[in-house]
């Protein structure tokens, strides 16, 4: 109790707390945790070609209260793990480089997430059609049209080579299909064969190549030149071609010649022969 200034008795009650801060709150020393995890992942390059370095690429953020340690590992691939420091709410790229993958495609995982990293192979097959032959018959004869293809790249590979018919108008049309499989260098052909029905040139395609089946009637001659050369002397200049007759009949065949001198010689042949017809011509000053 207390006496007050009029010698009036009062008393007072007074209670003590622990949870009294003032105007400062005491320090937390509750201690704070790391909350680490994976947040995404890429590769680069990506497709890649056998040989070439990946790079994959972790981000990881620690999203808690205090700095800790987490051990990152890739699954798919065999690379060794990386353990890493971060800070309470940092975040950091943790980075692997991979070599040796085989050419395919290979699924890179972390933690929940993956990455699918295309490796293409350097080596490669290229098939081409690299020569196309078609003989001149005569009707009834049967003929054969040959596509040679080689591949020309470093790998073994397969391609469908076609034969078409390639008519005056319209769209080609299939007449022969192989599918060929060849390693590096290697050669095959396929064949169109059939039996001459009608007479005429038919042209035939594979691949980038055309060529021309002659198709002569019975008892034809046919002419062709070959071996065109052409010489000077002072003012007389000489010319000469050979002249075949490819059919199979006899016949004979007019060579003319045209421009500033006009000429012209008949030339008999048996079938199958060959004769060199020549012009000399003296050239007047203009």
């Amino acid at each position: 109790m207390w006496a007050g200034a009029t010698g009036t008795l009062a008393s007072y009650h007074v209670t003590a707390s622990d949870n009294w801060y003032g105007t400062t709150p005491p320090p937390d020393d509750t201690p704070g945790t790391p909350d680490i995890k994976v947040t995404g992942m890429t590769a680069a390059p990506n497709p890649a070609m056998v040989g070439q370095n990946i790079t994959v690429t972790v981000k990881v953020l620690n999203q808690g209260t205090a700095a800790g340690s987490e051990t990152v590992d890739l699954g798919g691939v065999e690379v060794e793990a990386q353990t890493v420091e971060i800070d309470a709410g940092e975040s950091m790229d943790v980075v692997f480089v991979i070599s040796g993958l085989e050419a395919g495609t290979h699924t890179i995982t972390c933690s929940g997430f993956s990455v699918d990293v295309v490796v293409a192979s350097s080596s490669q097959a290229d098939i081409q059609v690299i020569k196309l032959e078609a003989p001149q018959v005569v009707l009834g004869e049967t003929y054969k049209v040959t596509a040679t293809a080689e591949n020309k790249g470093d790998a073994a590979g397969s391609k469908n080579v076609v034969i078409y018919w390639v008519p005056g108008s319209g769209s080609p049309v299939e007449m022969e299909s192989k599918t060929v499989t060849l390693g590096p260098g290697g050669t095959d052909t396929v064949i169109q064969e059939a039996k001459s029905t009608a007479v005429g040139d038919w042209t035939f395609k594979a691949g980038d190549l055309t060529v021309v089946l002659q198709v002569l009637a019975q008892g034809a001659a046919r002419f062709e030149m070959s071996d065109i050369a052409a010489g000077a002397v002072g003012s007389d200049v000489s010319l000469a071609a050979t002249i075949k007759n490819v059919g199979n009949a006899k016949g004979t065949a007019t060579v003319t010649l045209s421009g500033d001198a006009d000429g012209s010689k008949a030339v008999t042949l048996e079938a199958g022969a060959s004769q060199r017809v020549s012009f000399s011509i003296t050239m007047s000053a203009k």
